[in-house]
């Protein structure tokens, strides 16, 4: 299963943007401050699916052991929080 094509947010600004007709094109913007990794964090390639419709940012650190983010479709924000819509 993949994580259908779109752009895609984390909470804190780091950003996913799938493309290709297998969503094989990705392109991260990984914000490694405000997800509060360190230098050393490596993020993985692809988003991880966590469970039914959670999809995360991973990154992977012997350091600091790394973290994750849920990614939320672009449009699901409002003003920097997720909408309950």
């Amino acid at each position: 299963m993949r994580l259908p094509n779109g752009i895609y947010k984390t909470a804190n600004g780091s950003t996913v943007k799938m493309s290709g007709k297998y969503s094989g094109i990705v392109e991260i913007e990984f914000d490694r401050y405000s997800e509060d990794a360190c230098d050393y964090c490596q993020v993985q390639k692809y988003p991880e699916l966590f469970a039914e419709n959670d999809w995360r940012l991973v990154w992977y650190c012997e350091k600091c052991r790394g973290g994750n983010a849920k990614l939320i479709p672009e449009g699901c924000f409002v003003n920097n929080n997720l909408s309950d819509e």
